[in-house]
């Protein structure tokens, strides 16, 4: 009896966790209110002369680690500014206006030389 109990308890913490973030999840950023944003790391594709800098899945979590929602973004050159969009959303937003996007921009960055080619010529991925 105590083992099936264990085991149901185990099984019933492995689900309540399946939403919380994981080893990968790369955290970047925390906001005033608490909560945090991470990078899908295995998420990030940097392109090469393709028209994007980069394009990655995020995760915004909440102070108990519950993902509150992911987005998909993706940052841009343009004019000699950076400017980052997000999926769903119809305009484009500068990234220096904003806390998160312009410290998820450095860390694109610094781990850009940490890429490795694909079989498309115009894409790099994060391994």
């Amino acid at each position: 009896m105590k083992k099936i109990f264990s085991i149901i308890t185990l099984a019933s913490f492995l689900m309540l966790n399946f939403s919380s973030c994981f080893a990968k999840d790369v955290w970047v950023y925390k906001y005033p209110n608490g909560n945090s944003l991470y990078i899908v790391y295995e998420s990030v594709v940097y392109g090469v002369r393709a028209g994007f800098y980069a394009y990655f899945r995020v995760k915004h979590v909440n102070s108990y680690g519950k993902i509150i929602k992911t987005e998909k973004w993706e940052m841009n050159r343009d004019e000699g500014d950076w400017w980052y969009g997000i999926e769903g959303v119809s305009r484009s937003r500068r990234v220096y206006d904003y806390d998160d996007a312009t410290e998820v921009l450095n860390w694109l960055k610094e781990h850009e030389s940490e890429t490795q080619n694909t079989s498309r010529p115009y894409e790099k991925i994060l391994r």
